[in-house]
C-alpha cells in the first residue's frame, strides 16, 4: 500500500529517513526539471535539486501542511534556483554566452532536438514549466497539476495548452529560422 505525501512527511518529521528517500523519489523529475531550466547544464541542476532536497530535508519540521509538500518543495527550488542565478560567476555567463554565439553562427540547426525544447520550455512562464513538467515529465493527473500550482482543474488544463501553443509557436519559428 502506497503511502500519501502528507503520511510520508510526518514519518520524516518522526525520524523515518526511509520515508524522505520515498519522498525524494517521488518528487525528484519534477525539482530536477525545474532546477534545469535555471541551470546552464545537467550536472548543475543535479547539484541545485540535491541543495532542493536538503533543504527540505532540514526545514520539514516547519512545513505546515503537510499535504502541500510538492508546492513547498516548488518553492524551495525557486529559491534554491534564483540565488544560484544571482550568484552566477563570470565564467559561466562567458560560457552560456559563447554557446549562444555558437547556435546564432552555425545557423540554428539545433532545429528540433532536445536542446531546443529545453531551451524553448525554459523560456515559458514559469507556471506553464511546472505544468508541463508535472503533467508530462511526471505522468501526473491534471488534479494533482491544479493543486501544486494552487489552481482550479480547469485553469491547470488553460495553463497546459496555452503552454503547448507557446512551444508550438516557438518550435516553428526556430525551425523557419533554421
Amino acid at each position: 500500500m502506497s503511502r500519501t505525501e502528507a503520511s510520508l512527511v510526518q514519518d520524516v518529521i518522526r525520524g523515518d529517513t526511509a520515508a524522505f528517500a520515498e519522498l525524494y523519489r517521488l518528487r525528484c523529475r519534477l525539482v530536477i526539471a525545474y532546477c534545469q531550466d535555471s541551470a546552464r547544464d545537467s550536472s548543475e541542476a543535479a547539484d541545485l535539486a540535491q541543495e532542493v532536497f536538503m533543504r527540505a530535508y532540514r526545514s520539514l519540521d516547519r512545513l505546515r501542511d503537510p499535504s502541500r509538500f510538492g508546492s513547498w518543495l516548488i518553492g524551495i527550488a525557486r529559491r534554491v534556483c534564483r540565488e544560484a542565478r544571482r550568484r552566477g560567476d563570470r565564467e559561466q555567463r562567458r560560457l552560456a554566452g559563447a554557446v549562444e554565439q555558437a547556435a546564432d553562427i552555425t545557423g540554428r540547426e539545433l532545429s528540433a532536438d532536445s536542446d531546443t525544447l529545453r531551451v524553448a520550455i525554459a523560456a515559458l512562464p514559469e507556471s506553464e514549466r511546472i505544468a508541463l513538467h508535472a503533467f508530462y515529465l511526471e505522468e501526473r493527473r491534471i488534479e494533482a497539476v491544479a493543486e501544486l500550482l494552487r489552481i482550479s482543474r480547469a485553469s491547470a488544463y488553460r495553463l497546459l495548452a496555452r503552454a503547448r501553443e507557446r512551444l508550438r509557436s516557438m518550435l516553428s519559428s526556430e525551425e523557419a529560422l533554421s
